[in-house]
C-alpha cells in the first residue's frame, strides 16, 4: 500500500503501481452491470432531497429508471423528494451526494439517448460512488482478493473512462533509472 491510494505489487520482473480508486470503480461497475435491477436497501430514516423545478420534473420522469438502480424515491412536495431505498452497493457512502451526482447526469442527458445507454451511464456513475473513501484497512489478504477479482475482468488495466489503472516499472527500466547494470 502506498499513500493510502495505491497498491504496489511485485512480479518476478517488474513493479506495478495500481490506482485503488480506479480498481474499486471498475470492480463495482462489473458487478452492477451484470444486474438488471440493483438491490435496494431500505433506509431507516429517509433522506430528504430538495431540488429546483427542472430537476423535479426530470426526477419524476425517471423514477422507474432510478428504482432500477436501487434508488427508490417518493415525491413529498413539488420540489421535495424522500429517498426511501438506496443501492446496497453504496452502503456506507454519502447517499445524498450519490443521488445528486446521478441527477446531474440525468440533467445532462439528451432526450434522444436510449434507455440502455442511459442505464449504463448511470451505472457507471453509481460505481464511481461505490468506492471506499479510505483504503487504509485493506490488508494483504484483501489486496490479493482485489487483484484476483481484477484479473478476471476483460481489459483489467483500464478504468471506466479508458484511463490506465496501473503503471508498470520493468526491472530493466528501474536499473536504468538508478544507473545500475543489468
Amino acid at each position: 500500500m502506498a499513500l493510502d491510494k495505491y497498491l504496489l505489487c511485485q512480479t518476478p520482473n517488474e513493479l506495478i503501481l495500481l490506482s485503488l480508486a480506479g480498481v474499486y470503480e471498475r470492480l463495482a461497475y462489473s458487478e452492477i452491470r451484470q444486474q438488471e435491477r440493483l438491490l435496494g436497501q431500505p433506509l431507516l430514516i429517509p433522506i430528504i432531497l430538495e431540488v429546483d423545478a427542472a430537476q423535479a420534473v426530470r426526477l419524476k420522469e425517471e423514477l422507474e429508471l432510478l428504482a432500477s438502480l436501487g434508488f427508490v424515491l417518493e415525491a413529498q412536495e413539488e420540489q421535495v423528494f424522500a429517498l426511501k431505498e438506496a443501492p446496497a452497493i453504496l452502503q456506507g457512502q454519502k447517499l445524498e451526494q450519490s443521488l445528486r451526482d446521478l441527477l446531474h447526469e440525468l440533467m445532462a442527458f439528451d432526450q434522444a439517448i436510449d434507455l440502455t445507454e442511459k442505464q449504463d451511464l448511470l451505472k457507471k456513475q453509481t460505481a464511481k460512488n461505490a468506492r471506499p473513501h479510505s483504503f487504509a484497512q485493506l490488508d494483504a489478504t484483501g489486496q490479493n482478493e482485489l487483484l484476483a477479482r481484477l484479473a478476471k475482468l476483460e481489459n483489467p488495466s483500464f478504468d471506466l473512462e479508458g484511463r490506465s489503472l496501473l503503471v508498470r516499472f520493468p526491472e530493466t527500466m528501474l536499473q536504468k533509472m538508478f544507473l545500475r547494470p543489468a
